[in-house]
Formats: C-alpha cells, sequence, structure tokens
C-alpha cells in the first residue's frame, strides 16, 4: 500500500520539478542579453563602411554589405532585388554618374530584443556632376532594415525617398 502512495507523489513531485526547470529555461531562451549601445555601434560602422565604399566607387565593397536578398527602393525608381540587382544598378548609376559622393547620417537604430534584427532612419545627401553636366545635388531621407548574418550585420533593404522634403531634426 505504502507503494501505491509513494509512486504518484513522486511522479507528481517529478513533474513538478520538470515543469519548474522548463519555465526557467524558456525564460532564459526568452530573454537574451543583447548590448543595445554596442549593436548601434555596430550599425554605425556598417553606415560608415557604406559611406567609404560608395564613396570609392567600388560596387563590390558596397554591395556585399547587403544581403543577398537585400531590396532597395530608390528614388523615383523602380525597386531593385537581390545584391545582383544592386550590382547592376549601382554599376549603371556610376556610369551615369561617375563621381557622385554621398553623405548618410542616421537619426535613430532600433534594435530587436533578440539582437539580430534592427531598423534605422536618418537623411543622406548625394552630390555629383552627371555625364552631361549636370550637376546632381540629392538630400533626402531614408528608412533601412538590418539583419544579423553570422554575427554581422547587413543592409536587407532600404527606401529612401526623393524629390519631397528633407527630414526635419532637432
Amino acid at each position: 500500500m505504502r507503494f501505491r502512495i509513494t509512486l504518484p507523489f513522486a511522479v507528481a513531485l517529478a513533474f513538478a520539478c520538470q515543469q519548474e526547470v522548463t519555465e526557467q529555461a524558456t525564460l532564459i531562451e526568452e530573454e537574451p542579453i543583447v548590448d543595445i549601445a554596442a549593436e548601434k555601434a555596430l550599425l554605425g560602422q556598417l553606415n560608415a563602411s557604406y559611406i567609404e565604399a560608395y564613396n570609392l566607387h567600388d560596387v563590390t565593397a558596397t554591395s556585399n554589405l547587403w544581403t543577398e536578398d537585400g531590396i532597395w527602393f530608390p528614388p523615383d525608381g523602380p525597386r531593385v532585388v537581390g545584391r545582383e540587382g544592386i550590382v547592376q544598378f549601382m554599376t549603371e548609376f556610376f556610369a551615369g554618374v561617375p563621381e557622385p559622393v554621398i553623405d548618410i547620417r542616421a537619426e535613430e537604430f532600433n534594435i530587436s530584443e533578440a539582437g539580430d534584427m534592427a531598423t534605422g532612419y536618418g537623411t543622406y545627401t548625394v552630390n555629383g556632376t552627371a555625364g552631361d553636366g549636370t550637376e546632381i545635388a540629392i538630400n533626402n531621407q531614408w528608412v533601412a532594415a538590418y539583419r544579423k548574418i553570422d554575427g554581422e550585420w547587413k543592409i536587407a533593404g532600404v527606401m529612401a525617398n526623393g524629390g519631397g522634403p528633407t527630414l526635419e531634426t532637432e
């Protein structure tokens, strides 16, 4: 008789302990420790790398900062899909505007709780001279999505507006 009473008690106790361990493990998985300031700094470095590669007119280095399936919505043009599409678009742009200079200002980066996705927005300028001598001066705003792949931030998508008012900053 004692065996029948003890066995259900032991099973209930084991179940309760397992459930508590599972709940603690779930809490640990749901609450990763992400250094938001460090991740924002890394996104700022990505931004600086993009500016440097673009201003060197290095299509390969610039496009390598994107995910393979990245999507870019350039101002006043059709969307560009994938790294290969970005290479083609930039190659054509640099052929038409041989020495453009870009400056990108990030106003804010927002990091996901898991630290593997982010968004950002800010302003940008592009200045240069087209092949026909026309001066180019773009001053507008952008919004971007980022993904962390193998520990490295990549650009997953950008929408840059054109022809509208610039972003007012405080």
